[in-house]
């Protein structure tokens, strides 16, 4: 008998179904390892970046809406501050914007979309580091008057505005207001305005100095640093992020201009070690560290792209 050892072509094609379980199997075990990487790349991203795993002596919030609210929580003093910004006063927000009105600001940061304002307006007006913003979906022109009593913010607030505060920042806000009371707050209700052409004004110089010592970072004033602040376009630019600087413990001692191609700011340090007041300008205003000579001075602020960000423009 003749035995046929020729394969039928179409039993090539064929594949053992065990196998193919197999490599079903193996692929989705693939896919759930590479789906766990990245979504543990992402955790590991937000929870550095969270305020949760930052030393701080005290927090700055604004909470930007038709009611507009400051908070600034102190942990190492624990001393806590509420300020209630009428929507009618107009104010300085940098970036060659000029003065606007508080109640319009948020529509002006939706045309510009610019959310980051937020943080240089009111740092701006209270001379501090904001460090959190919470501001609505759908921005509105608000007119309400002046809100004077202590609120705080409920959980919808936290939960559902928009915000530069990550998952780990808004669950630690969370807790944060839940383990104190109105009654641990002290109301700043004196908000200085002068007559301008077209309204009321804010007056940061005279709000500043009525609040110099308020916001202070305990650290900073510990460490005792002083910075220089190299400008290109405007010492007036400089002055207002030193005002900033200042509001939080940090002395400003000099300031220079340097006229140079080199767009970059840069924060200077003569250490190997990072301080904690570099760190806190590095930050606040998304600059990168370097080491080089800063002599006779602990810390150089090159401001470069900073200065146009804080850009001081537009008439009274």
């Amino acid at each position: 008998m003749k035995i046929n050892s020729k394969l039928n072509p179409f039993d090539r094609l064929r594949v053992d179904p065990e196998q193919s379980r197999r490599i079903k199997i193996q692929s989705s075990k693939l896919l759930i390892i590479l789906l766990i990487i990245f979504i543990g790349y992402l955790f590991f991203i937000s929870s550095r970046n969270s305020l949760v795993f930052r030393k701080k002596d005290r927090l700055n919030i604004v909470f930007y809406g038709p009611k507009i609210t400051f908070y600034s929580i102190g942990f190492d003093d624990g001393v806590n501050y509420f300020i209630s910004y009428p929507s009618e006063v107009k104010t300085l927000v940098p970036g060659g914007f000029g003065y606007y009105r508080l109640g319009g600001l948020g529509k002006l940061i939706t045309l510009e979309k610019q959310p980051e304002l937020y943080k240089r307006s009111f740092s701006t007006i209270n001379s501090n580091f904001i460090d959190l913003y919470f501001y609505p979906v759908k921005n509105e022109v608000y007119y309400n008057k002046e809100e004077t009593q202590v609120s705080l913010p409920s959980l919808s607030q936290l939960a559902t505005l928009n915000s530069n505060a990550n998952i780990f920042d808004r669950i630690y806000v969370l807790f944060i207001f839940a383990s104190r009371q109105k009654s641990q707050f002290l109301n700043i209700s004196y908000l200085p305005v002068k007559k301008g052409a077209n309204g009321e004004i804010l007056d940061e110089r005279i709000f500043s100095d009525r609040l110099i010592g308020y916001f202070y970072q305990k650290t900073y004033r510990n460490e005792n640093k002083n910075v220089q602040i190299i400008y290109k376009d405007s010492e007036e630019n400089a002055r207002l992020i030193a005002k900033i600087i200042e509001g939080q413990g940090i002395r400003v001692v000099d300031f220079a201009y340097r006229n140079s191609k080199n767009t970059n700011c840069q924060i200077i340090i003569n250490e190997k070690k990072v301080n904690r007041t570099a760190e806190g300008l590095r930050n606040f205003f998304n600059c990168p560290i370097v080491t080089g000579e800063t002599s006779p001075y602990d810390i150089i602020f090159v401001l470069g792209q900073v200065e146009r960000q804080w850009e001081v423009g537009g008439q009274l």
